[in-house]
């Protein structure tokens, strides 16, 4: 039986109401008396004044609902989408993909469960305060994105997402991440940039399959003693963090690639980083380097190595041994003469040079002639 008008009036009510939390309510309220689809099409055609079509879409939904206030709109057109999907609606399709972007939203509907074949959730740049615990039934998500919005928290059990490859949760304000994300053992990207995270907890190394992990930005104080152990890895981004030093598991990342670690207060780097010897590009500007390890000399795949702004005065004998490094950043060190070895390397076509002396750089060009120097 279709709901009498009047509750049908009473529920608008809280719907219309200025306070999101009468709103949510409300939506409460209505999944208590809708029992079918019918029940639910005769509440929303109701609410809208109007006559739904036969293949509900959400542009439609938020036709009925433009007269609410802004700020719940577009969440209770999500709401009766996804309450229609649950309850089997040939109206509406089931999703695999769903992306929604910069509009305001500062809830998820919590009936987001019922989206149970969904794949990909990508939830952008929409002012999203919480994550209501029911997002973490949607176990067939493989790619979850929640980036640029207003999260602090995470669901404690996050870990349940058993199918995700891919989490993007930059440009939030987390400070904690759950023990739990140590649980997503298919993860295999991990994007944290843009947060006020300092630590990460230490089930985070159990990321076995793990090939990327970004965490740009944030107030970082330390890294997992026993990062060796995720053994994955391929690309570390730790720039503009207040991270000090590297621990010495790192020469266990037989697979990693990629270390960046440019702006950090980081004075040193662990003999370990030459048994590291897949690495490929090693980004190191504005640290406070003085020295680098002889081991260096053993990353014999290292194409990249910037360490501009450093107050390093001698580079080791040992580099002399990268014969395939093509680009080497020395620009604003403290160094004054080029080690012998430098003029030598076979495949350098890229370099910023320190202060030299006219007659040393004129040496340079004469020697590595076909090396683009830049000042």
């Amino acid at each position: 039986m279709p709901l009498p008008q009047k509750f049908i009036d009473k529920i608008n009510g809280l719907l219309h109401h200025q306070d999101i939390s009468f709103a949510i309510q409300g939506t409460e309220l209505a999944e208590t008396l809708c029992y079918q689809e019918s029940d639910l099409i005769h509440f929303v055609e109701g609410i809208g004044n109007c006559e739904l079509s036969s293949r509900i879409s959400m542009d439609e939904l938020k036709w009925v609902y433009r007269n609410h206030p802004r700020k719940s709109r577009y969440f209770l057109a999500l709401w009766t989408f996804w309450f229609l999907i649950g309850l089997g609606s040939s109206k509406v399709r089931s999703l695999k993909r769903l992306r929604i972007q910069d509009v305001h939203l500062p809830r998820i509907p919590k009936n987001i469960n019922l989206l149970n074949n969904l794949h990909k959730l990508m939830l952008v740049q929409n002012g999203i305060e919480e994550l209501p615990p029911t997002l973490t039934n949607l176990t067939q998500l493989t790619e979850l994105e929640l980036s640029e919005n207003k999260l602090t928290v995470l669901p404690e059990d996050i870990g349940h997402l058993q199918s995700l490859r891919e989490l993007n949760l930059q440009q939030n304000r987390l400070t904690t991440l759950p023990n739990s994300l140590g649980e997503i053992s298919h993860l295999r990207n991990l994007r944290l940039n843009g947060n006020q995270l300092e630590y990460l907890p230490s089930t985070v190394s159990h990321l076995q399959n793990l090939q990327g992990i970004f965490l740009r930005h944030n107030p970082l104080r330390a890294v997992p003693d026993d990062i060796g152990a995720m053994s994955s890895l391929q690309y570390i981004d730790l720039t503009h963090t207040q991270i000090l030093n590297l621990p010495e598991s790192i020469g266990e990342l037989k697979d990693l690639e990629r270390l960046t670690l440019n702006k950090t207060p980081l004075t040193c780097l662990p003999e370990s980083l030459g048994n590291v010897s897949t690495l490929q590009v090693l980004e190191l500007n504005h640290c406070n380097l003085t020295c680098l390890p002889e081991s260096i000399g053993a990353l014999t795949q290292l194409n990249c190595l910037l360490l501009a702004d450093n107050p390093i005065q001698h580079l080791p004998e040992s580099l002399g041994q990268l014969t395939k490094l093509r680009t080497l950043n020395l620009k604003g060190t403290a160094m004054t003469t080029l080690p012998e070895w430098l003029f030598s390397l076979p495949s350098l076509n890229n370099i910023y040079l320190p202060s030299i002396s006219p007659e040393e750089l004129q040496r340079f060009r004469s020697i590595q002639s076909k090396c683009v120097i830049q000042r």
